[in-house]
């Protein structure tokens, strides 16, 4: 919390509230299923493509939310947060209507990696210590969303599916 300072009680709020909304939406069919199927069947050069597109979408919203100092730059980190818990919270959804061993096992990696990104966006940006344990914390988040989710989810599919 040290590294959070003051802005921890609003980005806890967004967390939880972008979370919540996430959970509370229901999307038809079964996405989650299919897309399993999906990264089983897939070419590994299309994974590759999709992790990558994955971590430059979140490697965009961290520099938006470096850019700006101050409370414009809390305001953003704060709004790229609340977007985060959403989709954090839509997956979620997903993985608790139908559990199986494999989505436990994404759930807690979909957990652990889009924490350590939300955490990295509303980390304090003006010291040079915490400029590198901010990008340690969103490099860690982004090898476990962008690598080791699919990585996780082929294996099982080309094993057991």
């Amino acid at each position: 919390m040290k590294a959070i300072k003051g802005t921890w009680y609003a980005a806890g709020f967004a967390a939880v509230m972008g979370f919540a909304a996430g959970m509370a939406t229901e999307l038809g069919g079964e996405y989650i299923n299919d897309a399993l199927s999906a990264m089983g069947l897939a070419e590994g050069i299309t994974l590759l493509s999709l992790s990558i597109t994955g971590i430059l979408l979140n490697g965009a919203l961290f520099c938006w939310c470096s850019v700006m100092k101050g409370n414009i730059g809390k305001v953003m980190s704060v709004a790229a947060l609340w977007v985060k818990a959403v989709l954090i919270g839509l997956f979620c959804r997903a993985l608790a209507c139908n559990f199986s061993a494999l989505k436990a096992v994404l759930g807690l990696l979909v957990l652990f990696g889009g924490g350590c990104v939300c955490l990295s966006y509303i980390m304090e940006r003006e010291q040079i210590q915490d400029k590198a344990k901010r990008f340690a914390v969103w490099l860690c988040g982004v090898t476990v969303e962008g690598i080791m989710i699919p990585s996780v989810a082929r294996t099982w599919v080309l094993l057991f599916g």
